[in-house]
């Protein structure tokens, strides 16, 4: 028969190898658990900045874009051949240019942004001066630079 004190022994021992296993695995059940959480985050992240700013560039470039359509289909619906030499067309003309002249433009789109605003420079020029058959000219510049983009 087994002595009380022997029992005892047995129990506590093992009770401590259970608790010892129970330590362990809440330890590395939260190691894993922070090491997951650390990659999720990290994904989240682009890891070369490079990279970021190529995405930035065709944001900018897209945005770009889009504000530049929008700006011209209410310009070319307000201006037309018709009333190209009223006052109204001089003052579109040069609301339009002041709206994109601010606009961020990308790398690739910077030799085309400059022409648009010479291009409407030059049509304000001959809106402003009366020269119709120039302003004629200029203004068939600009919608093919805008049918370009």
């Amino acid at each position: 028969m087994q002595q009380p004190t022997e029992s005892l022994a047995k129990t506590g021992s093992s009770q401590k190898v259970i608790a010892a296993v129970l330590v362990t695995f809440l330890l590395f059940s939260s190691i894993l658990f922070l090491l997951v959480r650390y990659y999720r985050v990290a994904q989240n992240f682009v890891s070369n900045p490079l990279e970021q700013q190529a995405v930035n560039m065709v944001e900018v470039e897209q945005a770009y874009r889009v504000k530049v359509d929008e700006a011209f289909d209410v310009y070319l619906a307000r201006v037309t051949d018709v009333n190209l030499l009223t006052e109204q067309a001089l003052t579109e003309t040069k609301k339009i240019k002041d709206d994109i002249l601010p606009l961020t433009v990308s790398t690739s789109l910077k030799d085309y942004h400059l022409s648009l605003i010479l291009a409407l420079s030059g049509l304000e020029q001959y809106l402003q001066t009366g020269d119709f058959s120039r302003a004629n000219e200029q203004f068939v510049k600009v919608k093919g630079l805008v049918e370009k983009l």
